[in-house]
């Protein structure tokens, strides 16, 4: 007959358990629920970022990862599409389509994309990147070095094309010729661990130990 007098009168109560606990606001749920939102809105760019402060804060979290993977591979579905529809004879068309086949295994059919790319790219130097670490991956050492001296022809510092430059020549053994690729790999991008050890080792295989030992202590 007693309790709580604004019971008694009907006033609306607030739920408690649909107010979000501080914990799940500090989590990256909180990023993952608003890029998927965003998604579905369409703001491409603006779920990109929210996947990306989820990936910030997730900890190295698997359950984490697996939904900003999926979320991912849907906001590139959507970039795919509206690319396709926009500009259906762009090289980056060719592009996207070739890095998708080449995930799912399908790497004669991925080789034609990226040659298709390459042909209309003019003096973007990326579609020749791709396609040099497509070759670099499959152990096509010397097409791998013939594709990438095209890529560094137009962009001659790019850490990337440096780098993968510099890691074909370390394949086929020609530490002489990967030094400098590998050198300037690393000045642009000095993070870039496995650049830094294949050039520690290109300059040990040439007798350059003191040389090799700085570079590993830079680190």
């Amino acid at each position: 007959l007693g309790g709580d007098a604004s019971k008694r009168a009907g006033e609306p109560q607030p739920c408690h358990s649909a107010i979000p606990r501080p914990e799940w606001l500090s989590s990256p749920g909180v990023d993952l629920f608003l890029a998927n939102r965003l998604e579905n809105r369409g703001d491409l760019r603006c779920a990109i970022k929210a996947l990306s402060a989820a990936e910030s804060r997730s900890n190295g979290d698997p359950e984490t990862a697996y939904w900003i993977f999926r979320l991912c591979m849907r906001i590139a579905q959507r970039v795919f599409v509206e690319l396709a529809n926009r500009s259906p004879e762009s090289y980056l068309l060719s592009e996207v389509r070739a890095e998708s086949l080449e995930l799912r295994g399908r790497d004669a059919d991925a080789e034609k994309e990226y040659r298709n790319a390459i042909a209309s790219s003019g003096s973007d130097p990326i579609p020749f990147i791709e396609f040099g670490r497509f070759k670099c991956k499959r152990n096509e050492l010397d097409d791998a070095v013939a594709i990438l001296k095209e890529a560094l022809a137009r962009a001659p510092y790019n850490a990337r094309a440096n780098a993968l430059m510099g890691e074909a020549l370390f394949m086929k053994g020609d530490h002489a010729t990967a030094i400098p690729y590998l050198q300037n790999a690393i000045s642009v991008d000095p993070g870039n661990v496995d650049g830094r050890i294949r050039l520690a080792g290109s300059l040990g295989k040439l007798g350059r130990i003191k040389e090799a030992i700085l570079t590993l202590e830079a680190a």
